[in-house]
């Protein structure tokens, strides 16, 4: 699943390249980032994901319908761009 990817990303768990390539993010390996989180829904359409790592650091994500990404993991804003490969 996408959102399984983005928070892999997000909290710097998987090495990103520069030129386009799949990424896969399993369920079990999620389990092992994060703690807990919080998925909703705005009017726009646009994913929140809210939470705490491993590590307690809290994130806060907002996934637009074209794909970017933006937030903050800890004390780190974060910025990319996501794509469903599937």
């Amino acid at each position: 699943m996408i959102m399984s990817a983005v928070l892999a990303v997000a909290l710097n768990a998987v090495p990103v390249m520069h030129q386009p390539q799949s990424l896969t993010a399993r369920g079990q390996q999620l389990c092992s980032l994060v703690r807990d989180v919080h998925q909703t829904v705005d009017r726009r359409g646009d994913v929140h994901l809210v939470g705490h790592d491993k590590a307690n650091r809290a994130f806060d994500l907002k996934i637009y319908g074209n794909g970017d990404v933006e937030g903050s993991v800890g004390a780190w804003d974060v910025s990319f761009h996501a794509v469903d490969a599937s």
